[in-house]
């Protein structure tokens, strides 16, 4: 067996687990395959939302090895320029934290995949005559080449305990990775190990209240090991000499939160909004939590029952980004080929795959010159208005769904 059952969590050593979702066997969320009947009989793993009461953490019960989750991971985040401006957004809020110092300060990007978040911070250090140094580390194979083209330092190696860099990190960034690793407190340990005393470690990830909030069961997959409240990740870091100084909610990929660290000597002071922030989310989860389980599936059912409504009626219906969440989103609501035609999805190394479960093909966006299909349903709905707008540049003229938070329809004119 590949896997193994999720034994104690890994902040308070609690063998106490609940259940919180299960939505069956799945595919793994960034599975891709060359044929139609390799994706349709692909292989399936348990996917169940498990949760630690002590302290608040979520994750999955299944666990795989990183090998098979990531050595051949294709996101590449340079497809999407809201992600782009984020990162330049980003930029200027560690600057407000930390002062740079130009042709000093070296700045390591934790599964930088294409280098998209190196390539905003290196723009804005143009931009102010600095001269930073970046590192890029990612377990993937599949970013080799294209870090070269564009001169990023490469280092093909996964972040975990025993990692050592050359010189301490002033700055070291961590976006949507930290929620991809099994053990936690080894990649925290190498944080405190890899940083400058004076150091800071800027990390972000979904947050599990938006998760929550907004019915995004589509978040949930086995890539995502674990599900982070403020609470749980600072409970972490205290047992590992570090501290948190900065809490920032994000709107990026439908509700980030992005978390501000440094050691326990460094210079710099707590903000405010930190406690506050900590203390009102205990109230937000139990909350949101309540019929949680209950409501996922029976909107799961409402998303089955309007594409049925609306292949019943003869339409025709394709859908807009082959990401992960997609994957989920589909194989829990049982859609294949027969109900959505194909996706769309600017990633050149997605294009003529089909993706895992379904039998669907991905597809590049000029396939809309010869085919206008009645409804585009759009899986990457954190994207939602910039995909949106897309398509009326492009002059698409049907109809738009929309199925996280709820069901919604949308006239692209």
């Amino acid at each position: 067996m590949l896997y193994s059952n999720a034994s104690k969590c890994p902040i308070t050593n609690s063998t106490g687990k609940v259940s919180l979702l299960d939505l069956g066997d799945m595919p793994l969320a960034n599975s891709l395959y060359d044929t139609r009947e390799e994706s349709l009989a692909c292989e399936r793993y348990p996917l169940e939302l498990i949760y630690y009461p002590h302290s608040k953490l979520a994750g999955i019960d299944c666990i795989l090895p990183s090998d098979i989750l990531f050595k051949t991971y294709i996101y590449y985040s340079g497809v999407n320029r809201p992600y782009a401006d984020h990162c330049e957004e980003m930029y200027w809020c560690i600057s407000s934290i930390r002062k740079w110092r130009p042709f000093e300060d070296v700045v390591v990007d934790i599964g930088g995949n294409d280098g998209t978040l190196i390539q905003q911070f290196r723009a804005q250090d143009s931009k102010m005559k600095y001269s930073l140094s970046y590192v890029n580390i990612d377990g993937s194979t599949s970013f080799i080449e294209e870090n070269k083209k564009k001169e990023i330092e490469y280092v093909n190696e996964f972040w975990s305990e025993d990692f050592r860099l050359p010189r301490k990190a002033n700055v070291i960034v961590s976006t949507n990775v930290f929620q991809h690793n099994h053990d936690v407190r080894g990649f925290v340990s190498a944080i405190r190990e890899n940083l400058a005393d004076d150091g800071i470690w800027c990390l972000e990830f979904p947050s599990f209240l938006s998760t929550l909030h907004e019915l995004s069961f589509d978040q949930i997959y086995h890539e995502h090991m674990y599900y982070y409240l403020a609470t749980s990740v600072n409970m972490l870091i205290e047992q590992e000499g570090l501290r948190l100084i900065g809490c920032f909610e994000r709107p990026i990929h439908g509700g980030s939160l992005r978390l501000i660290m440094c050691k326990n000597a460094a210079p710099y002071e707590t903000n405010s909004y930190v406690k506050h922030y900590i203390e009102s989310e205990s109230l937000m989860l139990f909350s949101y939590m309540i019929n949680w389980t209950s409501r996922v599936h029976k909107h799961i059912h409402r998303c089955m029952e309007k594409i049925e409504d609306i292949k019943d009626s003869g339409k025709s219906i394709a859908a807009f980004g082959a990401a992960a969440k997609g994957n989920v989103f589909l194989n829990a609501c049982q859609f294949t080929c027969k109900e959505i035609d194909f996706i769309i999805d600017d990633t050149p190394q997605k294009q003529g795959k089909y993706m895992g479960g379904t039998g669907i093909q991905i597809v590049g966006r000029s396939i809309l010159k010869e085919k206008n299909p009645d409804y585009i349903l759009i899986l990457a709905h954190n994207f939602k208005q910039y995909i949106i707008d897309l398509l009326k540049e492009m002059g698409y003229t049907g109809k738009i769904l929309v199925m996280i938070p709820e069901v919604k329809e949308y006239f692209c004119i």
